[in-house]
């Protein structure tokens, strides 16, 4: 671990969107790392109550899309670095360094780096990564201009990778699979109503 300057101390925000067992698991294992960590996500005074005791801020928010309560946190914690995950994404430790050393080169310009990640889904390891088109990437935001929004940062070019690895475990029953399915399902029809409104 490196220590930081204050300025150079990424904000953590954690998108949670319903009731799991990762929660614990993840703070625990942040907090070694990162100081300042902040989770956005439907009110839950049983985990505000470990959010607490680690030292952890909840924002609170009844959106179930991602990107939304990524934005929300992001709006709510002014810095200039942004860590993006989601409650059921481990970070390695090679990652977590990486990420630090991506801080220190200080660049001048806004940008988003992509984590490399291995999927679980209905309690397997993939030996293919299952990401949904509609749902965003997660990985480190560094904005330089603050009018700036997430989406425009992340069009600006491809995103770099950061060597490391992150874990990120999806829905590990079919009940769950289906009720994000539609979570999902309608966040794609406002994103293509928005394009074509004719449809």
């Amino acid at each position: 671990m490196t220590s930081q300057n204050k300025e150079e101390t990424p904000v953590v925000i954690i998108a949670y969107r319903e009731p799991g067992r990762h929660l614990l698991g993840l703070l625990q294992d942040l907090k070694l790392w990162f100081k300042n960590i902040v989770v956005v996500g439907p009110d839950n005074n049983e985990n505000l109550q470990v959010l607490k005791k680690n030292g952890c801020s909840w924002i609170v928010s009844n959106s179930h899309h991602i990107t939304e309560l990524w934005e929300i946190g992001i709006n709510a914690k002014s810095s200039d670095w942004y860590i993006l995950i989601q409650d059921r994404e481990y970070l390695s430790s090679v990652l977590k360094e990486n990420i630090i050393k991506t801080i220190q080169r200080k660049p001048t310009s806004s940008n988003f780096y992509v984590f490399n990640r291995k999927s679980f889904f209905l309690k397997q390891r993939l030996k293919y990564n299952m990401e949904w088109t509609c749902e965003p990437t997660s990985g480190l935001l560094h904005i330089s201009d603050k009018s700036a929004s997430l989406a425009e940062i992340k069009s600006l070019r491809d995103a770099e990778l950061i060597e490391g690895e992150m874990s990120h475990f999806g829905e590990s029953t079919l009940n769950e699979a289906i009720q994000n399915t539609l979570y999902r399902t309608n966040l794609f029809a406002d994103q293509l109503y928005k394009k074509s409104s004719a449809l």
